[in-house]
């Protein structure tokens, strides 16, 4: 009950959003990559830009900016330092935007960029907001976590019925095969999970999205649902 009680009260403070249900190892990893982002927050911005190259910053612009309706609130799931959520500020001028992060670092660092945004820290695994959004999006996110199900699961409880859900995670192509070896060897031991498209359908439909849509490259996957009503 102490631990029960100790974890609630880090989540009622904000300092870090953790369920008492998670996992060890689930939480060891939580931990890991919150203590690599400390390193990485500012020289982030500068890794998406050597990315671009690879076609990463066209597929999150096409998949925020070419959605069939505006939403008029956002919510974006592992900012990190906000690039998916500036995209989504620049797109839909007079939406509410919700940027959340697990690193206070990163979430600094978003900051710095501007914007007229509510950044949140918590973690993708519990996430601190009410079913309130038109939009949840998350890109790269899903292959730090130990719970993808969980973090689904999320993404549609924070959904408004009709709402749309939009993530982008690093596939079982080359690179993605190549990261989960990498990874852990430059971040202190925190895991890289890569996902099948077929594995990622299966995470939406399961957690009650309708009209699922897998696409993807070499580098990545790219899945879009849409909430049903919860009954």
């Amino acid at each position: 009950m102490k631990i029960i009680r100790f974890f609630s009260l880090f989540a009622r403070t904000g300092c870090l959003i953790l369920s008492h249900t998670m996992d060890d190892t689930a939480r060891q990893q939580e931990f890991r990559v919150q203590k690599w982002a400390r390193g990485q927050a500012r020289a982030y911005p500068l890794w998406l830009r050597l990315i671009g190259w690879m076609g990463y910053g066209r597929m999150m612009r096409r998949a925020i900016a070419g959605l069939p309706h505006a939403p008029r609130d956002v919510l974006d799931v592992g900012t990190g330092t906000g690039a998916a959520t500036r995209i989504a500020m620049e797109a839909y001028p007079g939406a509410r935007v919700v940027a959340l992060d697990l690193s206070p670092e990163f979430l600094e660092e978003a900051r710095r960029q501007g914007g007229s945004i509510r950044f949140v820290q918590g973690g993708a695994a519990a996430l601190p907001v009410k079913a309130s959004f038109d939009l949840a999006m998350s890109f790269g996110v899903l292959c730090h976590t130990a719970d993808a199900a969980q973090v689904v699961r999320e993404m549609r409880r924070a959904l408004r019925p009709g709402g749309q859900a939009l993530l982008w995670t690093r596939g079982r192509g080359p690179s993605g095969q190549l990261l989960r070896w990498v990874f852990p060897l430059t971040s202190g031991g925190a895991e890289f999970y890569i996902y099948s498209r077929r594995e990622l359908r299966r995470l939406f439909e399961e957690a009650g999205f309708a009209e699922v849509r897998v696409t993807g490259d070499a580098h990545g996957v790219l899945v879009s649902g849409k909430a049903t009503v919860q009954r």
